[in-house]
């Protein structure tokens, strides 16, 4: 895989060729990181590919986090949000609950994504005591904040925003946010 790195067409052609010549759990390693790369692309052809040779893995957790990511770019975010609660279902991750609570405010439930923003809050600050003050939590509360705004509640939403710019004040989509709420 030399020199691949600076090409990406070689990469995402040496991957592929990792993917088919290999077997068992290396080639679900090898997809996972190949369906990562793909998803970055947008490369839904690809990505359907994968899902297509790696249709009996039912077990496997990141695979349906993929297809549930793959399913919200393409707007179909009840088929998003199917895929990411049996992901969730597999291993329970704050990143699949964010994931869910992004699709949910995108398909117009606002309280449901409140609820699971809510839950990926407390999964991440539970996990990981370093995470409480952090650039992922801010992420988590400026999403949240926009599921309180879109339910008429300005004042949840303006304190949500301001515990997160106290997390990350750099973060360019909280201090957007804020401007949006006080005009």
């Amino acid at each position: 895989m030399a020199n691949s790195g600076s090409n990406p067409e070689r990469f995402q052609a040496t991957l592929w060729q990792l993917f088919f010549s290999s077997e068992g759990s290396e080639r679900g390693r090898v997809a996972r990181y190949l369906a990562w790369y793909l998803l970055g692309l947008q490369d839904f052809q690809g990505l359907r590919q994968i899902f297509a040779q790696l249709h009996n893995a039912d077990g496997d957790e990141w695979l349906a986090f993929y297809q549930g990511v793959y399913e919200g770019l393409r707007g179909k975010y009840d088929a998003g949000l199917s895929e990411l609660e049996r992901a969730n279902a597999i291993t329970p991750r704050w990143q699949t609950l964010y994931d869910m609570g992004v699709l949910e405010l995108k398909n117009g439930s606002a309280h449901q994504a409140e609820e699971d923003f809510n839950k990926a809050d407390s999964q991440l600050t539970s996990d990981d005591a370093s995470k409480v003050k952090s650039p992922e939590r801010a992420a988590i509360l400026a999403s949240l904040s926009e599921a309180l705004e879109s339910e008429g509640n300005t004042e949840a939403a303006k304190r949500e925003l301001l515990y997160a710019r106290d997390m990350d004040p750099g973060n360019l989509r909280v201090n957007l946010l804020l401007r949006k709420l006080d005009s």
